[in-house]
């Protein structure tokens, strides 16, 4: 996990931007208060929030965004808002732009929803539900859960150092009844992007190659570890060995 450094212009806001690290892609987090509408520069305000999240969510595969908004009058049902002034319209309008989702579905103060979980990754975010207020608070709390894969993929000298497969005794049979059976379309809907899927199928084919290609015994580990004076001593030794046995032949 690291905090994501913001500009200066975008001081004025209360706003936390940090990634952290599921398998191998980052993943961006925004924690954001954005003060009530009574501020006399609320538009000024909320056009400045959207332009930092705008930038920082920019080319990033998974955006969660989550705080407390202040914005009363969304119908996030129906995706529309009551308010006379365009703040509404114009977070609706973000919203909407960057393919955000919205999750939570009750009132977070009173009647009102302002307390809110976006992602522009229908799949990332479950179990939302209210619970108690903490400390003095007039909000509820929201638990919820942010579903990830996490894979770890062996790197190339991870492979060569610690197993090597005999492909000659391998049981290709199995491995294509057993690639045969999985359910391909459920692993594309739950990894909709195309880096998820790509690290579920390299799962997939290393769990088989793992189950149905015997491994070569790891002779390398058995080798003395020789020091340097030595190992070219018995360099010399070969050659004179080799020498020898030619001068024998030619005898």
């Amino acid at each position: 996990m690291r905090e994501v450094p913001i500009a200066n212009r975008f001081a004025m806001l209360e706003l936390l931007c940090l990634d952290i690290l599921f398998g191998s892609e980052p993943n961006r987090f925004f924690v954001v208060y954005r003060p009530p509408a009574n501020v006399s520069d609320s538009l000024n305000n909320m056009q400045l929030l959207i332009e930092c999240l705008e930038q920082y969510s920019h080319g990033v595969q998974t955006v969660i965004i989550v705080g407390d908004f202040n914005i009363p009058k969304i119908n996030w049902n129906v995706l529309s808002s009551s308010d006379s002034r365009p703040i509404g319209k114009l977070f609706l309008d973000f919203v909407t732009t960057n393919s955000f989702l919205q999750f939570v579905n009750f009132p977070t103060r009173d009647n009102n929803t302002l307390d809110l979980i976006l992602a522009n990754d229908q799949q990332v975010v479950c179990s939302v539900s209210p619970n108690a207020p903490l400390g003095h608070s007039d909000h509820c709390s929201i638990d919820f859960k942010v579903c990830m894969r996490c894979v770890n993929f062996p790197t190339l000298n991870v492979i060569c150092n610690s197993k090597m497969y005999n492909w000659y005794r391998a049981d290709f049979e199995s491995m294509d009844q057993y690639l045969d059976c999985v359910d391909w379309n459920s692993l594309i809907c739950y990894n909709p992007e195309a880096s998820s899927s790509w690290s579920a199928f390299l799962e997939l084919v290393w769990s088989a190659i793992d189950l149905f290609v015997p491994p070569k015994p790891n002779r390398i580990s058995r080798l003395k570890k020789h020091p340097k004076e030595v190992r070219k001593i018995i360099g010399k030794k070969r050659q004179l060995y080799g020498k020898n046995a030619e001068n024998t032949l030619q005898i």
